[in-house]
């Protein structure tokens, strides 16, 4: 186990790609199991626990789906096993890392975000934000075989429609005051 956690560092560092995992259906269920865990973990201050859990795996779900999607369209459907994998296992990472930053803005007054308490958390969220764009859009440039743009425009767009559909499946959020 502490090797497959090298590796996603080794990832998440762009010292890897996702042909440096192995093609396995254990691996991805194992990866992807950690992904939605950690990212309904990264949720619930926020929506409570089966919101976050429907919001993870909807995610989840859709990461399997535009993956296998976009490498099917390029005659690389082959390499789904392994990109989902790599994307999923640089999603946990970033989620274990934004937690104390989701905590932290989680357990601040309203009245006191809006006079800006909570900006340096906010600030490094921002990058940890950024710096997964950039690792998902190295995982498909690698996967695709094609250049930093392609694989970033493709890290976008599944981000954005990630988002989009996950927001439209949560409740909103409340903000007490």
């Amino acid at each position: 186990m502490g090797v497959l956690f090298r590796r996603f560092l080794d990832l998440c560092l762009m010292r890897a790609g996702p042909q440096d995992l192995p093609a396995s259906q254990t691996l991805l269920t194992l990866v992807l199991g950690l992904y939605v865990a950690t990212g309904a973990l990264l949720t619930t201050p926020l929506y409570g626990i089966v919101p976050s859990l429907l919001g993870a795996a909807l995610d989840g779900g859709f990461m399997w789906l535009y993956t296998l999607a976009l490498l099917s369209a390029v005659g690389l459907r082959a390499r789904t096993l392994q990109t989902v994998s790599a994307l999923a296992g640089a999603g946990t990472v970033f989620n274990l890392l934004a937690l104390p930053l989701v905590q932290s803005l989680a357990d601040l007054d309203p009245q006191r975000l809006e006079t800006g308490a909570g900006g340096f958390s906010s600030v490094l969220y921002l990058v940890l934000l950024v710096w997964l764009l950039v690792v998902y859009g190295h995982v498909f440039r690698n996967a695709l075989d094609r250049g930093r743009p392609v694989g970033l425009a493709a890290a976008f767009g599944y981000l954005l429609f990630s988002t989009m559909i996950v927001q439209m499946a949560l409740p909103p959020v409340e903000v007490p005051g």
